[in-house]
């Protein structure tokens, strides 16, 4: 089971790409608001490393995974990268927006010009080593349906690849960073990774391919992808000498890593924090709804409530949010007790809630453990799960903009 371990796209990605989540990456490289990401280590180093040509290109420069709100790279990242290009046709000939993106450039679609992109690459360098990050959002960012136009885009592309046995020497990895984020499917917040693999993987490296099967059915993450990509890297790492001394290591290691590479045997009893991935993003509990006009449920929407105030306090063109109802709630025991009650001594239990405030009737989701009725903390991040349109233009700070509703009231 493939994991998310955060709420957007950056969140995830990050792990991904670096084998640490946000603010470990950004404390570690990134010293002040202005830093760019040019000193930290991405995965793509470790491939250049060893003499592949590299590359990272998106179909959307504004919501770029680094420079969102962020300062993105000083110098180019990879040897082939995208980004100017891109940008330069956002600003010159996009047209047709809808959402946040630009669904044309020119008399092309974002996608289609990626796409042409990827195949020109692999084409032109069929004979040396490559690395590509290749990562589209244009038709997948906003609307739930507008996947299905790319969907035959996709299969001709895949079929390309095969038909001109382009996957012969190549390994290929389709994966999302998280569902959807707001709207009536909120609910199946769950990314999807797929795996194309040529076949003599499977004869030249049994042992890891046995286990990478197994981990199907394991609860897995971004983190573990990363040590996947890692080994991918370094070929070696693969043969089964180097796989059944790994293995064991695993198998005494206390505590577990947080990332497995997915070569490796995952242990089947790993929990969502031992992978990394906080209470509010696990779908290991067993969790029972629980009336919302419980009062131990309306304790937890003001308690959430009021984090969402101290955050708004330092944005003071933002409005003080009052709580117009509550919308669900989700119980998930930490002990072997599963009924909905006030907490003995030493009990813990996660409660997730999903409320809605006013002014601006914003929807938000978030998960508290509560250890009494006066210590409760947040185990992840406040989410918001329906859109905020121009709610939220007074301010521009990524994470407020989630939260503010311009004006006071």
């Amino acid at each position: 089971m493939f994991q998310k371990v955060g709420d957007n796209t950056y969140p995830n990605l990050v792990p991904v790409l670096s084998g640490l989540d946000a603010s470990e990456l950004e404390s570690l490289c990134m010293p002040d608001k202005n830093s760019t990401y040019d000193s930290c280590h991405f995965i793509w180093k470790n491939f250049a490393k060893r003499g592949y040509l590299t590359a990272f290109a998106e179909d959307i420069g504004y919501l770029g995974l680094f420079n969102y709100f962020k300062k993105g790279f000083r110098n180019q990242p990879t040897d082939y990268y995208t980004r100017p290009l891109i940008t330069a046709m956002e600003r010159q000939i996009a047209y047709r927006k809808v959402g946040n993106v630009y669904l044309c450039y020119g008399s092309k679609t974002p996608f289609e010009i990626l796409f042409d992109y990827i195949r020109k690459f692999v084409h032109s360098l069929q004979q040396r080593h490559i690395f590509g990050f290749f990562w589209t959002s244009s038709f997948t960012h906003d609307y739930l349906n507008m996947p299905k136009l790319i969907d035959g885009e996709i299969v001709n592309f895949l079929r390309h690849l095969n038909d001109e046995s382009l996957l012969n020497d190549t390994v290929l990895i389709l994966m999302s960073d998280h569902g959807l984020r707001w709207g009536s499917f909120r609910s199946t917040y769950q990314p999807f990774m797929y795996s194309i693999f040529p076949k003599w993987f499977y004869t030249d490296f049994p042992r890891a391919m046995r286990h990478f099967r197994r981990n199907s059915r394991r609860l897995t993450s971004h983190f573990d992808l990363h040590e996947m990509l890692r080994d991918l890297s370094r070929l070696e790492q693969l043969e089964d000498v180097a796989i059944d001394a790994r293995a064991a290591d695993l198998a005494t290691a206390d505590p577990l890593p947080r990332g497995i590479s997915l070569f490796l045997p995952i242990p089947a009893t790993r929990t969502c924090d031992a992978a990394g991935i906080l209470p509010h993003w696990c779908t290991c509990h067993e969790k029972q709804t629980v009336p919302t006009i419980d009062q131990g449920v309306l304790r937890v929407a003001r308690f959430v409530l009021r984090d969402l105030n101290e955050r708004l306090a330092e944005a003071p063109q933002c409005a003080h949010l009052h709580l117009n109802s509550i919308l669900e709630a989700t119980r998930a025991t930490l002990t072997a007790d599963a009924a909905f009650r006030v907490p003995s001594a030493g009990q813990m239990f996660d409660l997730t809630v999903r409320l809605r405030t006013k002014p601006g009737m914003g929807e938000f989701e978030a998960t508290v453990r509560v250890k009494t009725d006066e210590d409760m903390e947040l185990t992840g991040p406040i989410s918001r799960t329906n859109l905020y349109g121009r709610q939220s233009s007074c301010v521009n700070d990524p994470q407020l903009k989630l939260y503010c509703y311009c004006g006071r009231h």
